[in-house]
Formats: structure tokens, sequence, C-alpha cells
């Protein structure tokens, strides 16, 4: 049985999977070098790393792929804390 209240499941890592924050940055920096277009994460998890390109990437949207219905719905959710909503999607 789950405690209610302790934090859920990988709720405070910033990344669905082991990635620091600096190599995010670095990632981030380098991906965003050539002004992309269109972002696609798949198996996104919450788009952690989609959202900061997005954010990087003024004229960039975004599509994140991911199984994970509550994984989805919390990137969404977090599209839409950071301005970000409109220029992502998933499927």
């Amino acid at each position: 049985m789950a405690n209610a209240e302790r934090p859920g499941r990988l709720s405070q890592v910033p990344f669905h999977g082991p990635m620091s924050q600096a190599r995010a940055a670095r990632l981030t920096e380098r991906l965003t070098r050539s002004n992309p277009g269109t972002v696609l994460d798949i198996g996104c998890g919450w788009g952690e790393l989609m959202l900061r390109i997005l954010a990087a990437a003024p004229d960039a949207t975004g599509v994140g792929i991911d199984l994970d219905a509550d994984d989805l719905a919390r990137g969404r959710a977090c599209a839409e804390a950071r301005g970000l909503a409109s220029r992502v999607t998933s499927p």
C-alpha cells in the first residue's frame, strides 16, 4: 500500500533515466546549435530533455512519444508550467 504522504515514483528526479544536470546542459547546447525546427523525443518519459531543448530553441516545436500515460501527463503539465504547451504534442 502506497503512503499518501510520500512523493510519487520518480517525482524528485529531473530525468526519467540516469542523466546529470551537466550532461543535460551539454546536450541541450549541442542540439540547439543548428536551430532545430522540430524535436522528436522517442521514449521521452515526461520529456524533460525535450522541454529544455525547446526552451533554448524558441522557434522549435516538439513531439514526445512514450508508452506511459502518467509520464506523458506529467510532461504536459511541465510544458504548461513553463509556457511551452503550445509547442509540444504527444500522439
